[in-house]
């Protein structure tokens, strides 16, 4: 499954443009009144702005497979990673069931962000890594009210299979694959790894799925 595009609020986009252009060094696709879009790979990252009260948001990005110490080496400076706690002197989530290694790390509205290196899409580094390699979003955050029953409503209404590799549970449930996955959450759980809660709020996704094209909007 592939995250074609993602459509998120933020209260400033002057703020958005100095973490994501700036920092992040993601390419401009669009920006006009309102509203700024970034290419992230195969992937756009879009950003509407609102007056409204918004709550952080969590999603990923695909990185090359075992590239997550160059990822660090490249961003340390720039960034905050987060630490696990069961290691204070480490940067690196080591998701040993989903064969992947991880960095998380905060944008300036406490969106919940994260680097994975997937050793299960088999696309290594090819040179010096740098802010082009990163191939598309892996992950957006969805929350519901009971993760399992719209595992259930994905996959009647869109096809997408629940991950192989975690079953999940009513607060929690990935659905979807290595390249592409919804991580739905129920309102109120922590987006791991941080204290910050899950809430329901505007988000767009654009996916592809065995060669269909479905435009999602949550609330559901």
């Amino acid at each position: 499954m592939q995250l074609q595009k993602i459509v998120i609020h933020t209260q400033s986009i002057k703020k958005v443009k100095e973490f994501y252009y700036d920092i992040l060094e993601f390419p401009i696709h669009q920006e006009k009144q309102g509203l700024i879009s970034f290419i992230i790979g195969s992937s756009i990252l879009e950003f509407l702005e609102t007056k409204n009260t918004i709550f952080p948001y969590h999603f990923a990005f695909n990185i090359p497979s075992f590239s997550i110490l160059e990822c660090y080496e490249y961003y340390h400076k720039k960034i905050s990673f987060l630490k696990p706690i069961i290691n204070r002197f480490s940067t690196i989530f080591d998701f040993a069931d989903w064969n992947a290694k991880s960095l998380y790390f905060l944008d300036h509205e406490n969106n919940i962000l994260e680097f994975i290196a997937r050793e299960d899409i088999h696309y290594p580094l090819k040179e010096k890594f740098s802010s082009k390699d990163i191939l598309s979003i892996s992950e957006m955050g969805i929350v519901v009210d009971n993760a399992i029953e719209a595992g259930k409503y994905f996959l009647e209404n869109y096809n997408i299979p629940p991950f192989i590799r975690s079953e999940g549970h009513e607060k929690f449930k990935p659905i979807g694959d290595d390249f592409g996955l919804l991580i739905l959450c129920k309102e109120n759980r922590n987006w791991f790894p941080t204290n910050i809660k899950a809430k329901k709020q505007f988000t767009q996704i654009t996916l592809e799925i065995d060669g269909n094209i479905f435009e999602i909007e949550n609330p559901l």
